[in-house]
């Protein structure tokens, strides 16, 4: 079995599609990948995506429900720190749901408002909620 890869390979139908497929998922991850929509109310935290935020407004399309976290459900607030300055808050949850993941992540260079939104958050959760950062080294600290 001969392997052969070269130009031609890469123009010929099945490499233009891998590569017109490959730029259609990095401009998928470029523009919603890591952008959120998150709502605070007085008794619940909403999550949405971007993609499904977009769907919905445009045309009417709710394909995919907000992630609902009610306060009394979140266990601990975890900030970390990544590399490329992919920082992200992290809700880790208490009590889930079958089904439910343990803890949901809201990028901070996907929302607008992140120090705003960090502070109503830190307003909102119970006080036994336990606060933490966690550098790119998974090594634990205080919450700063």
């Amino acid at each position: 079995m001969v392997i052969r890869y070269g130009v031609e390979d890469i123009f010929s139908p099945g490499g233009l599609s891998v590569l017109g497929f490959g730029f259609v998922f990095t401009a998928y991850l470029d523009f919603f990948g890591l952008r959120r929509w998150v709502y605070l109310f007085d008794d619940r935290l909403e999550i949405q995506t971007a993609l499904a935020k977009l769907l919905q407004d445009r045309w009417g399309l709710a394909r995919a429900r907000p992630i609902v976290i009610y306060y009394p459900q979140i266990q601990a607030l975890r900030r970390a720190r990544g590399f490329g300055g992919y920082n992200f808050l992290a809700v880790l949850l208490r009590d889930r749901r079958p089904g439910q993941r343990a803890g949901y992540l809201i990028p901070y260079h996907g929302v607008e408002d992140s120090a705003d939104l960090e502070a109503e958050l830190l307003r909102r959760v119970p006080p036994t909620c336990e606060l933490y950062s966690v550098n790119f080294l998974g090594h634990r600290g205080p919450f700063k």
